[in-house]
């Protein structure tokens, strides 16, 4: 079995042809996907996404490198999506030091936001880590 466990089909350039890359993809035997959300939009079409198809499903989060020192990070709407049977796991999530304007706290405060909801729906986590290895193994065993 084939299983794309990390596609963007919410993303602004597919989102429009989704149907036809879905469709595309099942003719190359790809037979489960997970969409992934990388901010609120995307995740609430991610949601929308795996409720039209029976075999694709989604993951809802927000990309580190969307979180700024001035982002308002709407964790209750996030909450919301993540009690959507569809929803598998909470992500991506996690710490990216590669742009030089990183908001480092605020993406240690979403990251931890988005443990404790995925413990509480009893999900697993999709973490995103660029240039954050050891930040982001050691707050993960914290």
């Amino acid at each position: 079995m084939i299983f794309n466990t990390h596609t963007h089909l919410n993303s602004k350039e597919l989102y429009e042809i989704h149907d036809e890359l879905i469709k595309n993809a099942l003719e190359y035997n790809v037979q489960k996907m997970i969409v992934v959300g990388f901010d609120l939009e995307s995740s609430k079409l991610a949601v929308e996404i795996a409720n039209k198809y029976e075999f694709i499903y989604a993951s809802i989060g927000i990309c580190p490198t969307e979180i700024r020192e001035d982002s308002v990070i709407e964790y209750e709407e996030y909450e919301k999506l993540l009690s959507n049977p569809k929803v598998v796991a909470a992500g991506e999530v996690g710490l990216d030091y590669y742009y030089e304007t990183t908001a480092k706290e605020k993406q240690k405060e979403c990251l931890l936001n988005f443990i404790e909801m995925a413990n509480k729906h009893d999900l697993p986590i999709i973490i995103h880590s660029r240039d954050a290895l050891l930040d982001t193994l050691n707050f993960l065993k914290e």
